[in-house]
């Protein structure tokens, strides 16, 4: 709409809470520890997404082959 608004705080134009300079302050320090975080996971391989399953197939779908086949018959 043409107003500006802080980034930090709920104000709108020249009206702002005292709030600013903590919220910038919180925000930097999280910056910092993500930015930091990120550069640690740089040398650590990555973990596989798909998961690992183990056993027999799907116990539910593994009953609905029973039946189907007891109701075939």
């Amino acid at each position: 709409m043409g107003v500006p608004c802080c980034s930090f705080c709920p104000g709108i134009g020249d009206y702002h809470s005292g709030e600013c300079a903590t919220d910038k302050e919180k925000q930097e320090a999280f910056l910092a520890r993500k930015k930091k975080l990120n550069e640690n996971k740089q040398g650590t391989p990555s973990k596989p997404t798909k998961p690992t399953r183990r056993g027999k197939h799907g116990g539910l779908r593994e009953i609905e082959r029973t039946i189907l086949k007891e109701n075939m018959n």
